[in-house]
């Protein structure tokens, strides 16, 4: 069956839909631990649901190389260094050394050959966007009725590039506006701007992009970013009163804070930001040398909140200074090869990712931590490789 008889069938669809829905989506932790009362968020079990299903469309090279090899020793020799560190009890190591193990299984997957188009990845990200949006929304609800306060729901970020790159550059622009106008309520249901943070950098990544690559793409995604932010301007009192008689908590972290950050003014938490990374800087030599997988259990551990916060902390204590520097220069170079090399618009979406990454890296940590956020970054950081055409170890 080929990829475009594949993507006309609705069933096929549908699956894919429901993978994101299901698997690839914060909707997957409420179902195994709220539902089936695990004790831990196990996303992989909901994934042996759609196991025959990918393997009877999507193929891959064997991950019996050389690669494979590298990566399962640096796993376990992170494991070891944090043990040895003895900073981080062995079951809070474990934890976050199994999101990294995905996180390397899914880049090994994706940085060779294989039939997953990125129209395929496109459906599970929306998929992926609305499972997000019903968590959020379940966590609103349960707030709610509990306590005024605002609800927290850590969706996988990098999905927002894949679908805004590929409405853009294919010109699914109703569906491009649908996002948009979703990923307000989201923030308003979340009280989070981290992801809309990311949306207007990869907005204006693309924008740039398609200036200078496709005039035809420029003019009409011009067109429908002007008419969607007038939109927005005119409804934005209605929307903010809305706001701010449901909860002044929610007022303060969704309007007063986003305000703050357009108009300059300082507030408590990019203030928080600000610190931890004159912290980082003035302590960088005890970082030179890696520790080791870090500890996300934040209601146990003290201080380790910092991390989610500010994940370039997490990488270089992971992999040290030095490695963390060159980890992000390489997949900057990939990146750069990418955004040259390809004469495909649509692969343009994986140098978004890595925009969106490097921005992450100081705001937002869920894209290395929970286990179905992690194969969306090994996704993209494998089809940078892949389409940088850079070989490596083999």
């Amino acid at each position: 069956m080929s990829r475009n008889y594949q993507l006309t069938n609705k069933l096929f669809v549908l699956k894919l839909f429901l993978m994101g829905f299901i698997v690839f989506s914060p909707l997957s932790s409420f179902i195994t631990m709220d539902i089936f009362h695990l004790p831990i968020s196990l996303p992989e079990v909901l994934f042996l649901l759609f196991l025959p299903f990918c393997r009877k469309y999507f193929r891959f090279l064997s991950l019996k190389r050389v690669q494979t090899f590298v990566f399962l020793w640096v796993w376990i020799i992170l494991i070891v260094l944090a043990v040895l560190v003895g900073r981080y009890s062995l079951y809070a190591i474990l934890a976050t050394a199994r999101s990294y193990l995905y996180l390397f299984l899914f880049y090994l997957l994706f940085c060779k050959e294989n039939n997953v188009s990125v129209d395929v990845v496109y459906y599970i990200c929306i998929g992926t966007f609305c499972g997000w949006l019903l968590d959020a929304f379940i966590s609103f609800k349960t707030i709610a009725l509990l306590v005024e306060g605002v609800s927290v729901s850590y969706g996988p970020m990098l999905c927002i590039p894949m679908l805004l790159g590929v409405q853009v550059l294919s010109g699914k622009y109703k569906a491009l506006i649908l996002t948009l106008i979703f990923s307000i309520i989201l923030m308003i249901l979340s009280g989070m701007r981290r992801q809309m943070l990311v949306t207007v950098v990869v907005l204006v990544v693309a924008f740039i992009y398609t200036m200078f690559r496709n005039k035809k793409i420029f003019i009409q995604y011009l067109v429908v970013l002007i008419g969607f932010i007038g939109i927005v301007f005119l409804y934005y009192p209605i929307i903010e009163n809305a706001i701010g008689s449901y909860s002044e908590k929610l007022y303060y972290r969704v309007v007063v804070k986003t305000e703050s950050l357009i108009t300059g003014e300082s507030n408590e938490g990019d203030d928080m930001r600000k610190n931890f990374i004159r912290d980082f800087i003035e302590d960088m030599d005890s970082y030179i040398l890696p520790h080791g997988f870090v500890s996300k259990q934040t209601a146990t551990d003290r201080n380790t909140g910092t991390y989610n916060d500010f994940p370039m902390l997490e990488l270089v204590y992971t992999i040290g200074l030095i490695g963390a520097f060159l980890l992000i220069a390489y997949f900057g170079y990939t990146a750069y090869k990418c955004y040259h090399l390809t004469n495909n618009n649509l692969s343009f979406v994986f140098t978004l990712s890595y925009v969106a990454m490097f921005v992450l890296l100081f705001v937002e940590g869920s894209f290395l931590t929970f286990p179905y956020a992690v194969p969306f970054t090994g996704y993209c950081l494998g089809n940078l490789q892949k389409y940088s055409r850079i070989s490596i170890l083999k």
